[in-house]
């Protein structure tokens, strides 16, 4: 089976927790950086080492970033017939101090500063 020019095969599905269970496995899947062009990766693991954080919470967080910068450009098309554009909402689980928000400020922070950019050029005229 194929989508988009993509070969979509069993393997490309994450599977159901509990088979995790059964297979006595105790954690999860690590998170997929491949989905990303490498220099994406170089970034991710750079933040991820010098923020001593792991490279999920900073993966996931781009997602979104990612999308918001693609805005209505592109949309994606999971069925013959349905068009939808790219938005992603974002959630990241971990305790209470496990800097969950300061890496979504991180993440976002290239994002604000072209906004910034932007609006005081518009501002100049």
């Amino acid at each position: 089976m194929e989508q988009h020019g993509y070969p979509i095969t069993e393997d490309f599905f994450l599977p159901h927790p509990d088979k995790f269970a059964e297979a006595g496995e105790t954690s999860c899947p690590h998170f997929p950086l491949e989905i990303y062009p490498k220099l994406i990766v170089d970034v991710i693991n750079d933040w991820a080492l010098g923020l001593q954080l792991p490279v999920d919470f900073i993966g996931a967080s781009m997602i979104p970033v990612l999308a918001s910068c693609i805005g209505n450009y592109y949309r994606v098309s999971p069925k013959a017939g349905y068009v939808a554009p790219l938005i992603f909402y974002l959630c990241l689980v971990g305790h209470p101090g496990q800097a969950k928000t300061p890496v979504i400020n991180h993440v976002l922070k290239p994002l604000d500063n072209s906004h910034s950019r932007c609006y005081a050029n518009v501002s100049k005229t």
